[in-house]
C-alpha cells in the first residue's frame, strides 16, 4: 500500500476536480455560414451570405473575406446580431476565397471558416427577344434579357443613333421591360443593353427595324346625295392588328358613322349638302390616322338642301335649290301649311314659327315647272345651359385660378355652337379655349362677373353663369437678412447648433470656383454673419456637417478641387472657433456623401458617414463611387468602418424615419460609362440590425442631387432631381408599404440641385435649384408643397436665384437661404416668409 503525504493528496484532488469541471463545460458554438455551401463557386460579384446563430447566443458577428486563410484583404463585415449580409465587389478572377467568421460570445471570440471559388469570367447579359434584326409589331415591344454573369443591375438604351437613349431609356434590376412609345416611320431603332458589372458598364449593341405603319381608307373619296349610306373599310399594313376607331372631323353635322367591325363601319351621310371627312384611326399607332373626304351633293334633276331638318320654334334656316347639282336662283319658294309654319324669303331664309308640328317648304323651279319639297320638324324652343351650372364649394373663384366652361343647346338636330362672352366685357376677364369648351381666367380685381354662352342657332337664348371673384391670397415675401454673408460661397455645409445660431462652413466662390475654407456663423437675434476665428485645415466644397454637442462639430469629406475628395474630417471647437484633425482618416475618400448623428443601437452617439464619390468629379465620367461607410466615435475622435450599402451612391439623400431608420434614395451609381447614371433603387439602414436593406419598391426612374423631406404623416417626399434632364416630378415614399407614388401634376418647376425644408404648419418649401441644364435657368420663384391637397403651389419669390445653396430652419420657423448664384456680387442671404 502506497501512501501520499497530504500536500500530494490535495494536488491530485485539485487536478481531479479540474478536469472533471472542463468535461462539463459548454463549449460555445460559433455561428457557421449555411449560404452559399462552402467549397461552392460564387454566382456573382454581390453575393447574400446566410448563417446559424451561436451557441449561445452572440453580442457580434464579424465576417473576414481574404486571398488566404485568416486574411481580410477582400472585405470585411461587422454584421452586428444579423445572421445575414450582402457582400458587395468580390473577385471576378476565379480565385479562392478564404472565409473566416468570428463570434463574440462571453467577451472571447470563436471562430468558423468556409472557402469558395470566386465566380470565374462575368458574363454581360444579352438580348433574348426580339432577335436583333427583326421588324418590330409596332409603337408597343416587349424587350427581354438573359441575367448574364455577375450583372448587378442593367440599362437599356433605345435611340434613333447607335448608343443614343432619345427613344426609352431604363435602369431596372429586372430582365424586362415593356416599351410603348416606339416610332412606327420604317427606320431603324438602335439598342443598347448595358450590364454593371463589378462597378463598371459593359454593352452589346441590338438593332431592329420599326414597321412603317400606314393605314388606307376605302373608298377614299365619295361623292353621295343627302343621307346616303356608304360603307367604310380600312387596311393597316405593317402590323397584324387591324383595329381602328372611326371618328367625324365635323362632329355629328357631319353625318353618324357607327363601327360595324375592327376595320369596318357605317356612314350616313348629313342632310346638308357640303364637304366632310370620316377618319379611320389605328389602334397601334394613332399617329398615323387616315382620313377619308365625303362630298354631299344634291342627287341629278332638283333637289333642295336641307331635304329635312329639325329646327327650334322662331329660329332661322337657310335652304339652297340645285339644278343637276348647281346652285340655282331661279326659285320660289312656300310654306304649304301656310303662316302657321312660320315665313320663308324669296332666297329661300326659313324662320321657324312658334308652334311646334311638322311642315313642308315648297320649292318650284321657275325654268321648269319642277317642285321639291322638304320637310321641317319645329321642336320644342331652344334651351342654352353652362357647366357647371353653379361654382363648387366656397362657391368663389380665387383671382389666378381658371375655370373650366362647357355649354349644351337643345333640342338635338340644330347647331349646338354658342358663342361665349363676358357680360362687364374684357374688365371682367378673358375666355378662350375650343369651340365647345372652354376656359374662364377672372381678372385680378374681386367681385361678381358674369360668363354668357349665346345660341348660334337663336341669338335670342342664353345662358348666363354668376361667378364670385376673391382676391388671390398675397404672394408671400422672402426677406435678405440684416447682415450679409462675410464670404461669397455655394456648395457649403450649413448646420444648427445648439444655440440656434447657423454655421456656414467651406465651399467654393461661384464667380471663379476656387475652393473656401472660412467660416461663419449666422445669429437669428441680430440677423447678422460672423467669422470664425480659425479656418479649416483643408478647403471643403460640400462636407457633410454634423453637430456632436453643445461645443462641436464633424465636417467631414467633401471635394478638395473640382477633380477629388478628401478622406480627413476635422472638429470645430466652437469655444475657440477653431479647427482640428480627426486621430484617423475616413476609409475612403468623400464627395456628395451622406452623413447623420445615430440615435439609436450600439453605435448610438456616433457618426455614421455613408458612401459617396472618391474621384475624378465630372457629371458624364463619375469615377470611383464607392459603397463603403464609416462610424465616427467623437469621444476618440476616431473613425471605424461600418456596413456596406447595396448600391454605391453618391447626390444621394439619406432620411431619418419615424421608426429610427434611414432611407437612402436615388444618387449616381458614379460609373465611367454610360454617363450619369441615376439610381432608381432605395434601400433602409437599419442602425440596430447595422444593416442596409433594399425597398420592396423603386421609383419609376433614377435621380441625381434632388431633395427628400420627411412629412408629419411619416412619408418622405422626394423632389426634382436629375436624370436624361432636369425633372419636375415627386414621389412619396410610403414606409408602411416601402413604395413610391407620384404626387399628381408634379412640381410647379423642375428643379435640381435644390433644397426642401419641413415647415411649422406641415408643409414643405421648395428653393432654388436648375431648371434647365442647356440653357442654365435658375428660377427665383418657390414653391410650397401641401400635404393635404397633395399638390404644389407657388411661395413668393427669392431675391436672388441660388444653386447648390443651403436652407436651414431657424428657433422662429423661418428658413436661411444661403448661397450665391454664378457671378452673384456680393453675397447675399435671406429669410423665408
Amino acid at each position: 500500500m502506497i501512501r501520499l503525504s497530504s500536500w500530494r493528496c490535495f494536488v491530485v484532488l485539485a487536478i481531479l476536480c479540474s478536469l472533471s469541471a472542463f468535461a462539463n463545460a459548454v463549449i460555445p458554438t460559433p455561428a457557421a455560414i449555411t449560404s452559399p455551401a462552402s467549397g461552392t463557386t460564387l454566382s456573382s460579384s454581390s453575393v447574400l451570405f446566410q448563417w446559424t446563430a451561436s451557441t449561445p447566443g452572440a453580442t457580434q458577428y464579424s465576417i473576414y473575406f481574404g486571398s488566404k486563410p485568416g486574411a481580410v484583404d477582400i472585405a470585411f463585415v461587422n454584421a452586428h446580431l444579423a445572421t445575414s449580409a450582402t457582400v458587395n465587389s468580390l473577385p471576378t478572377d476565379g480565385r479562392e476565397i478564404y472565409v473566416t467568421m468570428f463570434s463574440l460570445i462571453g467577451g472571447t471570440y470563436y471562430r468558423s471558416t468556409a472557402t469558395y471559388v470566386a465566380m470565374g469570367t462575368p458574363v454581360k447579359s444579352s438580348m433574348l427577344t426580339p432577335t436583333s434584326g427583326s421588324t418590330l409589331a409596332g409603337n408597343s415591344a416587349t424587350f427581354n434579357w438573359n441575367a448574364g454573369t455577375g450583372v448587378t443591375m442593367n440599362s437599356l438604351y433605345l435611340g434613333t443613333t447607335r448608343g443614343a437613349h432619345d427613344i426609352y431609356f431604363i435602369n431596372t434590376y429586372a430582365h424586362t421591360t415593356t416599351v410603348n412609345t416606339l416610332p412606327a416611320n420604317g427606320g431603324t431603332i438602335y439598342a443598347r443593353l448595358w450590364s454593371y458589372i463589378d462597378a463598371a458598364w459593359q454593352y452589346a449593341d441590338y438593332t431592329y427595324t420599326n414597321p412603317l405603319i400606314t393605314v388606307g381608307v376605302n373608298p377614299p373619296t365619295s361623292s353621295v346625295g343627302p343621307r346616303t349610306p356608304i360603307n367604310f373599310t380600312s387596311t393597316v399594313t405593317g402590323n397584324a392588328n387591324q383595329q381602328v376607331t372611326w371618328s367625324i372631323q365635323e362632329g355629328t353635322s357631319g353625318g353618324t358613322i357607327t363601327q360595324t367591325g375592327p376595320s369596318t363601319a357605317s356612314y350616313l351621310a348629313p342632310s346638308f349638302v357640303g364637304t366632310y371627312h370620316v377618319i379611320a384611326t389605328p389602334a397601334v399607332d394613332p399617329l398615323k390616322a387616315q382620313t377619308a373626304t365625303v362630298t354631299v351633293t344634291p342627287p341629278a334633276g332638283f333637289q333642295v338642301s336641307p331635304d329635312s331638318i329639325l329646327v327650334a320654334p322662331s329660329t332661322a334656316q337657310q335652304f339652297n335649290a340645285y339644278q343637276d347639282g348647281t346652285q340655282i336662283s331661279t326659285v320660289n319658294w312656300s310654306l304649304q301649311e301656310g303662316g302657321v309654319a312660320g315665313t320663308v324669303s324669296s332666297t329661300g331664309l326659313y324662320t321657324a314659327g312658334s308652334t311646334t308640328g311638322t311642315y313642308h317648304l315648297v320649292a318650284t323651279n321657275t325654268s321648269t315647272s319642277d317642285t321639291f319639297t322638304s320637310t321641317i320638324s319645329v321642336g320644342s324652343s331652344i334651351s342654352v345651359a353652362i357647366y357647371p351650372p353653379s361654382l363648387n364649394a366656397p362657391g368663389t373663384l380665387t383671382s389666378g385660378n381658371a375655370l373650366f366652361i362647357d355649354s349644351s343647346v337643345t333640342p338635338s338636330g340644330i347647331d349646338p355652337t354658342v358663342t361665349w362672352s363676358v357680360l362687364e366685357g374684357p374688365s371682367g376677364g378673358t375666355i378662350t379655349g375650343a369651340t365647345y369648351a372652354k376656359v374662364y381666367v377672372p381678372p385680378t380685381t374681386p367681385g361678381t362677373y358674369h360668363i354668357v354662352a349665346t345660341s348660334n342657332a337663336d341669338t335670342t337664348k342664353s345662358a348666363t353663369l354668376a361667378v364670385p371673384v376673391t382676391a388671390a391670397p398675397a404672394i408671400p415675401s422672402f426677406t435678405a437678412t440684416t447682415g450679409a454673408p462675410l464670404s461669397l460661397r455655394n456648395r457649403h455645409g450649413a448646420a444648427v447648433l445648439n444655440d440656434g445660431r447657423v454655421l456656414i462652413v467651406g465651399g467654393s466662390n461661384p464667380s471663379d470656383g476656387s475652393a473656401n475654407n472660412s467660416a461663419e456663423t449666422y445669429s437669428p437675434t441680430t440677423g447678422t454673419f460672423t467669422a470664425l476665428t480659425g479656418s479649416l485645415g483643408s478647403s471643403r466644397q460640400q462636407p457633410t456637417v454634423t453637430v456632436l454637442d453643445a461645443t462641436h462639430v464633424l465636417i467631414a469629406g467633401g471635394e478638395q478641387d473640382w477633380e477629388s475628395a478628401w478622406n480627413t474630417a476635422e472638429v470645430l471647437d466652437l469655444t475657440a472657433g477653431t479647427f482640428a484633425g480627426t486621430t484617423n482618416n475616413m476609409g475612403a475618400a468623400r464627395a456628395g456623401h451622406q452623413a447623420v448623428m445615430l440615435t439609436a443601437g450600439p453605435h448610438s452617439g456616433k457618426v455614421f458617414v455613408m458612401s459617396g464619390r472618391q474621384g475624378t468629379l465630372n457629371y458624364d465620367n463619375n469615377l470611383g463611387t464607392t459603397n463603403t461607410t464609416d462610424w465616427y466615435d467623437p469621444a476618440a475622435k476616431t473613425f471605424s468602418a461600418g456596413p456596406v450599402l447595396n448600391i454605391a451612391r453618391s447626390w444621394f439623400t439619406a432620411t431619418k424615419l419615424q421608426d429610427g431608420t434611414y432611407l437612402l434614395v436615388g444618387g449616381s451609381t458614379g460609373t465611367s460609362t454610360p454617363g450619369f447614371t441615376s439610381v432608381a433603387a432605395a434601400e433602409i439602414y437599419d442602425p440596430v440590425a447595422e444593416h442596409f436593406t433594399l425597398t420592396t419598391g423603386s421609383m419609376p426612374e433614377g435621380r441625381v442631387q434632388h431633395a427628400a423631406t420627411l412629412l408629419n404623416n411619416g412619408k418622405v417626399l422626394i423632389t426634382g432631381g436629375y436624370n436624361i434632364g432636369v425633372s419636375d416630378s415627386a414621389m412619396l415614399y410610403d414606409p408602411s408599404t416601402q413604395t413610391f407614388t407620384a404626387v399628381p401634376g408634379g412640381m410647379v418647376y423642375p428643379r435640381w440641385s435644390h433644397t426642401s425644408t419641413l415647415l411649422s404648419n406641415g408643409r414643405v418649401l421648395i428653393v432654388g435649384g436648375e431648371t434647365d441644364v442647356s440653357n442654365y435657368e435658375y428660377p427665383t420663384a418657390a414653391e410650397v408643397y401641401d400635404p393635404v391637397a397633395n399638390s404644389f403651389s407657388a411661395y413668393g419669390s427669392l431675391h436672388n436665384a441660388r444653386n447648390e445653396h443651403s436652407a436651414s430652419i431657424l428657433p422662429d420657423g423661418h428658413v436661411l437661404i444661403v448661397g450665391d448664384f454664378l457671378y452673384q456680387l456680393p453675397a447675399k442671404a435671406e429669410v423665408s416668409p
